[in-house]
């Protein structure tokens, strides 16, 4: 089992539901420092066989979800772990090291498909957690890798999760290539996403189809 110290002081008498915010970057400077250190922790985030160990309050501040459920009647309120689930442990480590240090390390990937992938995890778990920063920064990347491999993922992904600059950005890359949408439409990516999401194909059309003559 590995485990992570993910490690922060927190200011005394903090009220008991802290509202989320974003910790200025002096203060993360700060983080940085002792985010290795052997400070005390008081939970641990379980995901897959990999463990991380955290602040309670302060990953409460940074996150409404997380707020919710370290400070309200949920079990997880007072159990000294928490299992995380649908997460890859690497995901959780990226995400929690946006938390405590304020940006986004560089990730453990093996090419740059792989590194495309993480950045798509990491906008989910981003999502999932109301960390809108996150978020915001994993749209801004994956925009700028959209290409006719990624195009179809990246679009689902803008439509599951509320990301409208980047699905428009997936219609602004295949729009020059209307010609060929029925082709496109075909392709292995684009046939999964008609199957599960037709409405994204409507709106598709509607955008890049080419205009009747």
């Amino acid at each position: 089992m590995i485990v992570t110290q993910t490690t922060a002081q927190l200011p005394p008498n903090e009220p008991s539901s802290p509202t989320p915010t974003h910790v200025p970057t002096d203060v993360h400077e700060t983080l940085v420092h002792v985010f290795s250190d052997e400070v005390p922790t008081d939970v641990a985030l379980e995901v897959g066989d990999e463990t991380f160990r955290a602040h309670r309050r302060f990953l409460a501040a940074q996150s409404p979800v997380l707020a919710a459920l370290f400070t309200g009647s949920m079990r997880e309120n007072t159990a000294p772990s928490v299992r995380i689930h649908d997460m890859e442990p690497r995901v959780l480590e990226a995400m929690l090291g946006f938390i405590y240090r304020g940006n986004l390390q560089p990730p453990h990937v093996v090419d740059e498909g792989d590194r495309i992938a993480m950045t798509q995890h990491l906008l989910v778990a981003a999502d999932r957690y109301h960390l809108q920063r996150l978020k915001s920064i994993c749209e801004e990347k994956l925009r700028r890798h959209i290409n006719t491999t990624t195009v179809a993922t990246t679009l689902e992904l803008a439509h599951r999760h509320g990301c409208h600059a980047l699905k428009d950005a997936c219609y602004d890359f295949l729009a020059p290539h209307r010609g060929n949408l029925k082709a496109i439409l075909k392709s292995d990516g684009f046939e999964q996403l008609i199957i599960d999401y037709p409405s994204i194909v409507v709106e598709l059309l509607a955008r890049v189809a080419p205009s009747p003559r």
